[in-house]
């Protein structure tokens, strides 16, 4: 009998966990909360050297949160397509989320291409991953190869996750 939650969930990074594309953007980076004590992902601004504001969605936080507590076997990674690795590797650490992601593949290319490296990586059939994107291009690609991929337009939400779930389940009874 197979698996009714995913060993692996994915997310891409750029306009689905944070709020712009980070190759549009110049490091370094500035760590600034928006009520100036917060250490909370959620409530943190990071800019970058001409003051861009860069920010997580206001749920991705407490989906990430809900992971960890509720979803303790599940191994959380991150792929993305960036032409800017350095940049991304950056805003994860600055929003303080590198260390939720076990697994991270960061490069241009295929999204396909960091699925298989994500499952080989983590030693479970590729069938088992659950992926978040903002792109549809990236969701029907991922879908090609056996991924549950989920198309989060307006970036990660607590609903899009539970329903993201909710279809994983029903995609693998």
């Amino acid at each position: 009998m197979e698996r009714k939650t995913p060993s692996i969930i994915v997310f891409d990074l750029d306009l689905t966990l944070w709020n712009c594309w980070c190759d549009c953007t110049t490091g370094p980076y500035e760590l600034v909360s928006s009520d100036g004590t917060s250490t909370n992902p959620g409530d943190i601004v990071v800019k970058d050297q001409y003051g861009q504001r860069i920010r997580l969605y206001p749920e991705v936080a407490s989906v990430l949160e809900y992971c960890q507590s509720s979803l303790p076997d599940v191994v959380l990674a991150v792929a993305s397509r960036t032409d800017t690795p350095p940049q991304a590797r950056a805003l994860l650490h600055h929003f303080g989320l590198h260390s939720h992601f076990r697994l991270q593949e960061i490069y241009p290319g295929d999204k396909k291409q960091h699925m298989r490296r994500i499952a080989a990586d983590a030693g479970t059939p590729i069938h088992s991953i659950l992926f978040f994107d903002d792109e549809e291009r990236n969701v029907i690609s991922t879908r090609q190869i056996g991924v549950v991929a989920v198309h989060v337009p307006d970036g990660l939400t607590s609903n899009s996750f539970t329903a993201g779930l909710s279809h994983y389940h029903t995609q693998r009874l």
